[in-house]
């Protein structure tokens, strides 16, 4: 379990790199990006997607 506990803010982080740049890359080609909120898909724009990111980091500190 201790091995868990060591890699989970880096998985934590690789999904965190991988979303942002899921965003850039809907920024640069003008897309929207698709998500899952509230039991739904939905799209959103990258500025939404970006501030739902930065949201859900603020409420981990």
């Amino acid at each position: 379990m201790e091995t868990v506990d060591v890699l989970l803010p880096q998985v934590a982080a690789g999904i965190r790199a991988g979303a942002m740049k899921a965003i850039e890359t809907a920024r640069r080609c003008g897309t929207k990006l698709v998500i899952w909120r509230d039991g739904k898909v939905m799209e959103v724009s990258p500025d939404e997607a970006e501030a739902l990111v930065r949201e859900k980091e603020a409420k981990k500190q």
